[in-house]
């Protein structure tokens, strides 16, 4: 009884935090927000959206308007953070299968060690329920991690929608042009286009 205890405990716990990893990659409730405000539904002054992540962006991109160099550089950060999450978050969700299916494993092997010397049948009953709560903790994580893949994909989408609509909207073309041609190759010949 003590591995089935090792085996469905821990594959629970591993398919909850699976779940809350999930939830941060994928940041449905920002999601959701930037879909209805590129869908042109949105108000950007109501309550949810300022304290939202794209609402403080906005409000830190009118702060620092007239310095186009600079409101480039925190849309890049903003990206960058967003991919650092997106990054850490889905290394970790190949890790919570695994775990989950080592204590199935774990389990079973305790069931059959402390259940052998009274009856084999009994011990492999358990041994294999634990194996089972380890499996299914492991296809749970499998399929989180697979949602999870998706909902950072579709998260990068949306933030890259509104990271250009932000660009089309605050700049105009020819202060984006002129932030590009300020690099310059080492003889001083300014490139003619953005690659």
């Amino acid at each position: 009884m003590l591995g089935l205890l090792l085996g469905f405990g821990t594959s629970l716990l591993v398919s909850a935090i699976s779940w809350r990893s999930y939830l941060s990659l994928s940041e449905p409730n920002e999601c959701r927000l930037l879909e209805i405000y590129l869908a042109g539904r949105g108000d950007h002054q109501m309550e949810t959206f300022l304290h939202s992540r794209p609402g403080m962006l906005m409000t830190e991109l009118r702060a620092i308007g007239e310095y186009p160099d600079l409101a480039i550089a925190t849309l890049n950060d903003a990206l960058g953070e967003v991919d650092a999450q997106t990054r850490g978050g889905l290394r970790a969700s190949k890790v919570f299968a695994r775990a989950s299916l080592a204590a199935g494993v774990a389990g079973a092997c305790a069931e059959l060690a402390f259940n052998i010397q009274s009856s084999a049948l009994r011990a492999t009953y358990w041994g294999l329920a634990a194996l089972s709560c380890g499996l299914i903790g492991m296809l749970t994580c499998t399929v989180i991690g697979r949602r999870a893949t998706r909902g950072s994909t579709r998260r990068r989408r949306l933030w890259d929608e509104f990271v250009q609509w932000l660009l089309n909207s605050q700049f105009s073309r020819s202060e984006i042009s002129v932030l590009g041609d300020k690099r310059e190759s080492p003889d001083g010949v300014r490139p003619l286009h953005n690659s």
